[in-house]
């Protein structure tokens, strides 16, 4: 390979990374701002944890803040500050002096740590009315922030951290078909129920018989939704295996070729939890260069007095195996041609087999 094919095929950065981080930006996009406030609770579910426990912060500091402005108009209005010492005076709320007084009452009533001195009087109409709805507001900031909150703590991202998939995948001859092969673990006890893995091979680039070039294009890689294979019981590690076959995508990829290539399997698990019913997806990808040419995994389950033990030391651990190193199609074809001469010769040897005897026959007659 020369350096200026390998400059063709590595300047197409990684769309999903490892860790199954999906590289792309948006642009240009209309209403950007307008479509994530309408889902403004989406949003905050997911702002970083920083960025979410500052916005609460400041939206319950912004609440007193506001409502302690409103008290202290109230208090103004009503004429409280004029008679702060008058004893026959009754004032909207008493012990009401400044602003610094009206924002700790505003924040005494909100939070509902319990009025001491200074409390609202039932001469004041307007002051109950407002105690009402500042606490109202106040059990609706609680309320979002909880709910947020708990949402964060429950949602299954970090769930995925706990599923393993293989550095590295493979292909080589499985059950005397070529295969695509890669491992993923759940080092869990705790089951995902309804688990499945979905592949796709994204094309960085593709020109079409029309000229027009694509990028990102995906193609669905069967690893057995045909048959249900596809669904898996994840206890212990488990080899997904993709047979390559004419709907292949890797139909025409040799072991030459395969350093050329410039396409990047996208693995896709997801699931439901057992503990929360929540749904789960984990990701992965593999580029061309992480896919190793006739090596299989090492096994990793072994039986003892106690019952299965796993390995996870063997979890990338490959070991080689004979394996052509020509492509699906070519190995294919190969088998094509030596059955019909197989059926050739066994046409021959009957049709002479059958000639002897009616030879056999003539001659004795």
């Amino acid at each position: 390979m020369t350096s200026s094919e390998a400059v063709v095929r590595r300047r197409w950065p990684r769309f999903v990374s490892k860790d199954g981080t999906c590289n792309y930006r948006n642009h240009h996009v209309p209403m950007y701002k307008r479509r994530y406030v309408r889902d403004f609770f989406t949003s905050l579910v997911d702002l970083r944890w920083r960025y979410s426990i500052i916005a609460f912060s400041a939206a319950f500091v912004l609440s007193w803040f506001l409502f302690g402005i409103v008290w202290y108009i109230v208090s103004l209005v009503h004429g409280d500050f004029a008679h702060v010492d008058d004893p026959d005076f009754q004032p909207c709320v008493s012990e009401m002096r400044d602003f610094t007084s009206s924002f700790l009452f505003s924040l005494e009533t909100q939070t509902t740590i319990g009025y001491g001195s200074r409390h609202a009087r039932d001469n004041c109409g307007f002051g109950a009315f407002l105690v009402a709805f500042q606490s109202i507001v106040g059990l609706i900031i609680d309320t979002l922030m909880i709910g947020v909150f708990l949402t964060k703590l429950a949602r299954p991202k970090k769930r995925a951290h706990t599923l393993l998939f293989s550095d590295q995948a493979c292909i080589a001859n499985r059950d005397g078909k070529l295969s695509l092969m890669f491992r993923v673990a759940d080092i869990r006890r705790s089951h995902i129920v309804e688990a499945h893995v979905r592949v796709f091979v994204v094309r960085h680039h593709r020109k079409t018989m029309e000229g027009e070039e694509l990028y990102l294009n995906f193609e669905d890689v069967n690893v057995g939704f045909d048959k249900g294979t596809d669904r898996v019981f994840l206890i212990t590690p488990i080899t997904i295996v993709h047979e390559i076959d004419k709907e292949s995508p890797f139909y025409d990829v040799s072991e030459d070729s395969l350093a050329k290539e410039d396409f990047e399997v996208v693995v896709l698990f997801e699931g439901i939890l057992e503990s929360s019913s929540y749904t789960l997806q984990a990701r992965t990808s593999y580029l061309a260069d992480e896919i190793m040419w006739g090596y299989h995994f090492d096994n990793m389950v072994t039986c003892s007095e106690y019952g299965y033990e796993v390995d996870y030391k063997k979890f990338n651990k490959t070991h080689p195996i004979p394996t052509h190193e020509y492509s699906a199609r070519i190995l294919d074809a190969h088998r094509s041609s030596l059955s019909l001469d197989r059926d050739v010769d066994n046409n021959r040897q009957g049709k002479t087999h059958v000639d002897r005897d009616q030879n056999g026959c003539s001659f004795a007659a």
